[in-house]
């Protein structure tokens, strides 16, 4: 494939998507197919270095924001005609409820995903305050009553305190597994509007 042909498949598989940002992702991907050519590289040999389409129009989907995405792709590329307005109003009644239910659904899906974090994160904090407020209760309550119920204070405190701060560790990289969980699904969302298989250009082309 030479650099024109794999240009044209990106330009086909992100049709419709925001122009001046396809233009940005276009122009970046041509840019480093020309800086290997200058290496060296005969032009297949750039493009292939480069990655495949499928590899640059899914990083053109993670650069557009999700509301660009549907608002390019839901806007209509021609003035509607009355009688398409007219089926569109008498459908509403279906379509729309739908619509407004699959995307609920998603951004309630996306809302627990983060919520399960925080709710983990929230009560590991309250075991290393409450960890943090028994070692201190313990200690004063060594000045002030014998040794026994402070002991117990202190090494409960401590216990809470050193369990408290050995979760972070595990509950950071779930943090991070979740962000990018979070980004696969916003990714997926994004791929409905873009065409499912590649354009087959060159056969295009040779035809």
């Amino acid at each position: 494939m030479n650099k024109q042909q794999f240009i044209d498949e990106i330009k086909l598989r992100v049709e419709g998507l925001p122009e001046e940002e396809v233009t940005k992702s276009i122009d970046y991907y041509s840019e480093m197919i020309d800086d290997r050519i200058e290496d060296g590289m005969t032009e297949e040999e750039a493009v292939e270095a480069v990655g495949t389409v499928d590899d640059a129009v899914k990083g053109i989907l993670e650069n557009i924001p999700l509301t660009k995405v549907i608002k390019a792709k839901t806007k209509p590329s021609r003035k509607l005609r009355v009688w398409e307005i007219v089926l569109l109003v008498i459908g509403s009644p279906i379509w729309f409820p739908l619509l407004v239910c699959a995307i609920l659904l998603l951004v309630l899906f996306y809302c627990i995903i983060w919520i399960c974090v925080i709710a983990f994160f929230a009560v590991d904090l309250a075991f290393i305050a409450g960890g943090l407020a028994a070692f201190i209760a313990g200690v004063i309550g060594l000045f002030h009553m014998g040794p026994t119920y402070p002991l117990l204070a202190i090494g409960a405190g401590l216990f809470l305190l050193g369990g408290g701060l050995m979760l972070l560790i595990p509950l950071i990289k779930l943090a991070k597994v979740t962000g990018k969980l979070a980004k696969v699904i916003v990714l997926w969302i994004k791929s409905w509007f873009v065409p499912k298989k590649p354009a087959v250009v060159k056969e295009e082309q040779e035809g």
